[in-house]
């Protein structure tokens, strides 16, 4: 069950990634592109760790 919520951090991170280059003011493009980059590269880390731990 961690591993799907990760993963929904994960998308979720993509998307205000995805959505901050179509954002036309450049400091929100570059502070909507800085934290879904954070929370996508976050979301990555806790999935590859909730992989790997057996019986969660």
């Amino acid at each position: 069950m961690t591993s799907i919520s990760c993963s929904i951090i994960v998308l979720s991170g993509a998307i205000v990634l995805a959505v901050g280059s179509l954002v036309p003011h450049n400091d929100t493009q570059l502070f909507l592109q800085l934290a879904g980059g954070g929370v996508a590269i976050i979301g990555l880390w806790a999935w590859f760790n909730s992989i790997r731990k057996p019986g969660d």
